[in-house]
């Protein structure tokens, strides 16, 4: 009897030792499970950051191509703007070369005398009687009236005359010359005969205008 009391209590004990022992391993995997779990959020973060990390290179890329797609278009953009400014300049140019021969006669008024004869006669008549050139006046292809109308004044502000300039194209550029030079009688008078420029080169001769003024004073200081 006591023989088998010692043997139950034996087996009680180590009953008692593998409780303990489960207990245990079963608190190790609890503990490996979190750590597993633990591992695979941080894997989950992991992917997420690469996946992002993914993307922002792919959005850096596409940034830079932008960059560099920009650069050659701006690029374009300049070149086409220097051959614009180029074709500008070249087709200025050929309009100065048309004008080349052209004088424009200012102080001309509208309710002149010799309003009802065309312009051509009218110059012709003006040359003749105003510049006194020597030989009579010379032949010109064409002549008209351009621009807006103005009023001439007296001292006082009454109005004198209405005007608009007219513009006088010669045959050649040693007649419009000629003109040019017998012009020089007109000094004094209303009348006036200037070389005719397209607006820009107008506007451009009138920027300079200051500094030739001034290196003329200083020449003749």
């Amino acid at each position: 009897m006591f023989q088998k009391l010692s043997t139950l209590d034996s087996l009680n004990d180590k009953l008692i030792k593998f409780e303990t022992t489960m207990n245990t391993f079963v608190k190790n995997v609890d503990k490996i499970t979190k750590r597993m779990n633990d591992f695979e959020k941080g894997m989950e973060f992991m992917n997420d950051k690469f996946a992002s990390s993914k993307i922002e290179r792919e959005n850096l890329t596409s940034v830079s191509k932008l960059q560099t797609e920009l650069v050659a278009v701006t690029q374009d953009v300049g070149q086409l703007l220097r051959n614009f400014d180029q074709l500008f300049e070249r087709h200025l140019d050929l309009q100065t070369r048309t004008m080349r021969e052209n004088l424009v006669f200012t102080g001309i008024p509208l309710s002149h005398p010799f309003e009802t004869e065309d312009i051509k006669a009218l110059i012709s008549r003006l040359t003749a009687n105003e510049t006194k050139m020597d030989p009579p006046p010379i032949e010109f292809h064409r002549a008209h009236r351009f621009g807006k109308d103005s009023m001439d004044k007296n001292k006082d502000g009454t109005t004198l005359f209405k005007n608009k300039a007219n513009c006088l194209s010669l045959q050649n550029f040693k007649d419009r010359e000629a003109v040019r030079s017998a012009a020089s009688e007109l000094k004094g008078t209303r009348f006036g005969v200037n070389e005719q420029y397209h607006k820009e080169i107008n506007d451009r001769r009138k920027s300079l205008w200051p500094f030739f003024k001034e290196a003329k004073n200083k020449t003749e200081a």
